[in-house]
């Protein structure tokens, strides 16, 4: 329902029916569900140009992933997290967000030096154009 609310433009629909969508699925321990509400949420929040709200939604993403042992979600869901922490200008989030994500990535040995990448790329200091 949110996705044909979001393909009419009525972004305001759409967030209240993830929401909707969101907590119905957790109230009944759907986490696939909850996950895919809250991941739809946050994609229509970062499209909207709501970082803040997207940030909220990650976090709140995380916390489901976790009780459904979403390990590669997880990770993920980081990743997304030090994104928008880095777009915001936010370095040191942005490099906690990027080491959780190393530490799971390094668990799974998988996209060690993607997220190893993003961290030096943030910690880097910018280069000054000519």
């Amino acid at each position: 329902m949110g996705d044909s609310y979001a393909a009419m433009s009525r972004p305001d629909l759409a967030a209240t029916s993830y929401q909707e969508a969101f907590a119905t699925a957790r109230s009944v321990q759907q986490y696939a569900q909850a996950t895919d509400a809250l991941e739809r949420l946050a994609t229509l929040y970062r499209s909207l140009n709501r970082p803040e709200d997207a940030i909220v939604v990650y976090q709140l993403l995380i916390d489901v992933q976790q009780q459904s042992y979403n390990t590669l979600g997880i990770m993920d869901t980081y990743d997304q997290l030090g994104q928008l922490y880095q777009a915001q200008g936010n370095s040191g989030q942005a490099i906690v967000a990027f080491q959780q994500a190393l530490q799971i990535a390094q668990q799974l040995n998988y996209k060690v030096s993607y997220f190893t990448t993003q961290i030096e790329q943030v910690t880097q200091p910018p280069t000054s154009q000519p």
